[in-house]
């Protein structure tokens, strides 16, 4: 704070170089009315903290655009002269903070008296002069604000300890983004934008190149650290990999060993193209020693560095030029101050007297000695003129120097305005009294100039020199401007050039970046669509690439996923999508066939069930028997019907009809053959064996074979029934892949495991049971005769489901199943249609003579007695045919008639009183029931009476010889009981006298 006593005024400092003898240190100076302090680089850091060589562009050309910029002010704006006192850093924190402590401990001279006698004089020996028209004045005991330092590490020391004096401080470098924390750094100013920025800006290269497999160098400093785990953070997120990490300590012994050693291990960690990608951030020394290391080490063509403010846009020696080649680096927005060289080149030794390291810088550059010292070199005169001819080059971005020093004077000359008015010069009472720094950090708080306003200060306008806009934002950041450069060779000589720029304010951002002929960085190959990668141990950024299967989706590219049910992997295997889903309809081409020859089936079924009503009196349609012929029709009518359940839509009801139909159609097709084989069967069998006599089987009547037939049927309902209570069906989604495809198919559950087996196991074994029933009624005369028939037709439902339902259960396409279901069935119904009926219909239709009683009772082999092996008659003679009559007490309205033929009687005709022929029960209509005491034992053959019994008679063939013991009287009593039989229209009597029946 400046400090007033009652006679007040202003020491104002003369044009010339302080040299505090004490202190032995030199600093450069710019009068003014008020005093800023200046930290600038002026001479390279060493390993043990001192200063080494002196800076050219750095040091010399940050300190004259510094004292260059305020001499264009204090000539223009009058009212207020702002002076600077700078000083060297030598790049080290330690000097810094000895420095910033002469800002706030500089001893005030008192009133009257001498500045000699507080060690102040000029460099050419004569006084600082005092300002005639303010009276007497002292020098203030501090600066009221600091321009610098350069460095992260150096700003954030000095920061932290100006903080304790309430000293505002602008860096002109530093952009570490720890020196954004307010809380830590309030007195922290900064024209350029956080390295936040900046690792943006590196990682959108890094993208646009593609470089995604890269290696880090960093410095362990502040600077470099913060800038690396910035860079890292946002580079892991885009997924660019760090293939190595390294730090390097600057002050550490045998650093020339380490850089080598980093050197050697980076060219080990090369990319598919044989590159190293390296980001360097390090300060410019410790980027020269790296360079060399890299060049002794014969790696010129095999690193491509990135590189960052700290060395970006400085030269190199021609020795590592070619290390340095193809550099691409980004630094603040890269643009050369107008006038500077002008003004830069045309000083001198002689007339720049201001800055006390020109003279040193001089000799570097000339390399040589001036006045005449040649003991140690070449001397110079101190005319020579600096030129780029000659080396020179400006550094492209000293507009942030010029940026700060715009700055506190903005901020000073608006105080000066609002405390002293528009005309008062120099510093007036109030204003040597209030300002303090909180009321100059507010100030700079509001700060804002740009290339064509004028600013806030009536008649005193501040411009940015690359005419962009400028203020602090987030209160401490500059905006955010880069420039991206690259090293390369122009000509005969290596420089750096623009290639691309970052800027924004206030959130928005552009980024631009010419294309360059740089090849991708990667480790491995990016997989391909529908790869998995697996990471190598040993190189966490390379990997090999597998094979996901079809069903599976790449998760975050390490992971294959299987896709849920239903769903299916995107075109780029990175998601699932939902399948659309598939089944049969009634569209399909199978499927029209299907329904095609099912509806013949039916059309022909309907035409059976009209040729049986209209021809039921004939003979093979009796044999056949109507009632069950009729169940088994329905049957065969379902079976064809459930082709087009098995084709519709899946949905739970039709999953339901699927299940109860495949089992009831087969049903009742064998339910009914072997209750009609049974009957047959027991008719014919109905003598014992051996007491050789008949016995009439309960049950053989046509309603009662159609119940037996519909409980056979119930057995199955009722199975069905409760399997459909205990197990609903229902519709669901299955996913099938053929060839590796994947579909999407709607099916009934119970087809997706054996379920279905559950309901052809009854009909399996009626099946079989029907085989036994069909080989014993293979005797039977040939209107009942179906054995090779029925035999038949169970083989091909066998070789069906041999072929068929393996078939169905092997296969998860949902055509082969519904086409083998359909299939088997359709076969099935086909074969037992076409065996057991078609070819009586042809009979009836288109053979009519063999539609008589005679042939539908005739075999080839005659048996008379199922039961008797060695009852075979092979030869049948012809003899006589008689009739005989059997006369019924207790029906009057009904007369049997009988054939004998060779003696033996084999059939009986029934006539009603319509006179209606009807066969005999057991031998001629299956179809008709037997009353009371209808019983067919007096037309059997070879019959022989053993015991006397009302229900049971044996006849003696007419040919056997007749016992003379026994009295043709003892047949009365039995004729009371059994009907009169009559052969060839006379009563059995009448043939006692040829034949004895006993």
């Amino acid at each position: 704070m400046l400090t007033y006593g009652t006679e007040f005024g202003v020491f104002v400092i003369t044009l010339c170089v302080l040299v505090n003898p004490s202190l032995g240190m030199l600093r450069a100076n710019v009068t003014g009315d008020v005093i800023l302090g200046g930290l600038f680089p002026i001479h390279r850091g060493t390993d043990d903290g001192q200063c080494g060589d002196i800076q050219e562009q750095d040091g010399i050309q940050t300190l004259e655009t510094a004292i260059w910029t305020l001499q264009q002010i204090n000539a223009k704006y009058q009212n207020l002269r702002i002076g600077l006192v700078a000083m060297d850093t030598c790049e080290s924190d330690t000097v810094a903070l000895e420095n910033a402590l002469e800002f706030v401990s500089m001893d005030g001279i008192n009133l009257g008296s001498n500045p000699i006698d507080y060690g102040y004089i000029c460099r050419d020996g004569s006084l600082p002069y005092q300002n005639s028209f303010t009276g007497p004045v002292r020098m203030s005991n501090r600066a009221v604000g600091v321009v610098g330092a350069a460095f992260s590490q150096v700003s954030i020391a000095v920061a932290s300890f100006l903080r304790l004096f309430k000293v505002p401080q602008i860096s002109y470098w530093s952009t570490s983004p720890e020196l954004s924390d307010q809380d830590r750094f309030s007195y922290f100013k900064r024209t350029v934008p956080s390295d936040a920025f900046q690792a943006r800006v590196i990682v959108n290269i890094l993208l646009h190149l593609e470089w995604w497999y890269v290696v880090a160098l960093y410095e362990q400093t502040s600077y470099g650290a913060n800038l690396y785990f910035e860079t890292k953070r946002l580079a892991e997120e885009e997924g660019i990999c760090f293939g190595l990490t390294e730090k390097i300590t600057p002050s550490k012994d045998g650093i020339d060993d380490e850089l080598e050693r980093l050197a050697y291990k980076i060219s080990d960690i090369k990319n598919s193209h044989g590159k190293v990608v390296v980001i360097l951030i390090t300060h410019y020394g410790l980027a020269k020693a790296l360079f060399q290391a890299v060049d002794r080490k014969s790696l010129v063509d095999t690193v491509r560095w990135i590189g960052v403010d700290a060395w970006a846009g400085r030269q190199f020696d021609e020795t590592i030029q070619k290390v340095v080649g193809g550099a691409i680096a980004v630094q603040p927005l890269a643009r050369k101050l107008e006038g500077f060289d002008d003004y830069f080149t045309s000083l001198t030794p002689a007339t720049n007297s201001l800055n006390p390291w020109f003279r040193e810088y001089w000799e570097y550059h000339f390399n040589c000695k001036l006045h005449g010292n040649t003991k140690t070199g070449n001397s110079c005169t101190g005319k020579e003129r600096l030129s780029s001819a000659n080396g020179y080059e400006q550094l492209q971005s000293l507009y942030y120097v010029r940026d700060a020093i715009l700055a506190f004077a903005d901020a000073l000359h608006q105080i000066h305005r609002d405390t002293c008015g528009l005309y008062y010069r120099g510093i007036c009472p109030n204003m040597a009294a209030s300002l303090t720094g909180d009321m100059l950090l507010s100030a700079l708080d509001n700060v804002e100039f740009t290339g064509n306003d004028t600013a806030r200060n009536d008649n005193v306008e501040f411009t940015d020199p690359l005419g962009f806009p400028f203020h602090f934002i987030n209160g401490t950041d500059g905006p955010p401007r880069y420039s991206i450069m690259v090293y390369r060779k122009e000509g005969n000589k290596f420089q750096w050039q623009e290639v691309g720029n970052y800027t924004g304010l206030e959130g928005q951002y552009r980024f631009d970046i010419q294309n360059l002929p740089y090849n991708k960085s990667i480790c491995s190959s990016a997989c391909d669509v529908g790869q998995e990668k697996r990471v190598l141990a040993s190189r966490p950024c390379c990997w090999y690439c597998k094979d996901c299967t079809k069903d599976q989706y790449v998760s975050e590219e390490f992971t294959c996923e299987t896709c849920p049910q239903s769903t299916s992997p995107n075109n780029f295997r990175n998601a699932c999508s939902l399948l659309p889903v598939e089944y049969v309809s009634f569209g399909d081409s199978i499927a029209v066939v299907a329904c095609v020859f099912s509806s013949v089936g039916i059309l022909l079924c309907v035409f059976v069930f009209v040729i049986y009503i209209r021809s039921r009196s004939t003979p093979i349609v009796k044999a056949s028997g109507i009632e069950l012929s009729f169940v088994l029709l329905a049957g065969i009518v379902l079976s064809y019907a459930s082709t087009f359940i098995f084709i519709a839509k899946p949905s739970d009801v039709i999953c339901g009809f699927r299940r109860a139909l495949l089992g009831i159609c087969y049903t009742m097709c064998y339910a009914t053959i072997l209750t009609k084989t049974n009957r047959i069967y027991r008719i014919f069998s109905m003598r014992e064996r051996k007491t050789n006599r008949v016995i009439m089987k309960r049950f053989t009547s046509s309603k009662s074979s159609l119940v037996i037939t519909l409980l056979l049927c119930a057995i199955e309902c009722v199975a069905i029934v409760v399997w459909l209570i205990f197990d609903p069906p229902k519709a669901v989604n299955m996913d099938y892949k053929p060839d590796d495809v994947i579909h999407n198919i709607l099916v009934c559950h119970d087809s997706m495991d054996f379920s279905y087996i559950g309901v052809l196991i009854y009909p399996f074994i009626l099946m079989l049971v029907c085989i036994v029933y069909a080989v014993k009624t293979r005797k039977t005369p040939d209107g009942f005769n179906e054995t090779k028939f029925i035999t038949f037709c169970c083989s091909s439902t066998v070789i069906v489901w041999i072929a068929f339902i393996p078939t169905y259960f092997s296969t998860n396409n949902s055509f082969l199943r519904m086409a083998s279901l359909t299939l088997s069935l359709f076969v099935n119904a086909t074969v037992i249609l076409s065996l057991l009926f078609l070819r009586k219909i042809y009979i009836v239709l288109f053979r009519p003579k063999k539609n008589t009683r005679e042939k539908v009772m005739s075999r080839a082999s005659l048996s008379h007695d199922l039961g008797d092996k060695e009852s075979n008659y092979s030869n049948v003679h012809t003899r006589p045919v008689s009739t005989c009559s059997v006369s019924r007490p207790d029906r009057q309205d009904v007369q049997e008639t009988g054939k004998q033929v060779n003696g033996i009687k084999p059939e009986v005709k029934r006539m009603d009183s319509e006179g209606f022929s009807i066969s005999t029960p057991g031998i001629g209509s299956l179809g008709m029931s037997l009353s009371g005491s209808q019983i067919l034992s007096e037309i059997l053959p070879n019959m022989q009476e053993r015991t006397v019994n009302p229900r049971h008679l044996t006849l003696r063939d007419p040919e056997d010889s007749v016992d003379p013991g026994v009295s043709r009287s003892r047949l009365k009593p039995y004729q009371h009981v059994i009907p009169e039989i009559k052969v060839n229209d006379m009563p059995l009597s009448s043939l006692a006298s040829n034949k004895v029946v006993s």
